[in-house]
């Protein structure tokens, strides 16, 4: 009987372990994912329509700072 009691204690204790270290979804999370720069978006595409631009990178922190070096 005793050990019946501390294989159910034991299984208890390691069937909620994962719920102990479980955490809500973040901002920016994969399962929360953060909203896309729309005001960026809309500059490159007014500047796309005037016809200056072959191609237009839509990236990170380099490609952004292509378009304060001119580029």
């Amino acid at each position: 009987m005793a050990a019946t009691i501390r294989l159910i204690f034991a299984l208890f204790i390691l069937l909620s372990l994962p719920g102990l270290s479980a955490e809500a979804p973040r901002l920016g999370d994969a399962d929360f994912p953060k909203p896309s720069p729309s005001a960026r978006h809309r500059e490159k595409v007014a500047a796309v329509r005037t016809g200056d631009y072959d191609l237009v990178l839509i990236g990170d922190s380099i490609t952004h700072t292509l378009g304060e070096l001119g580029g």
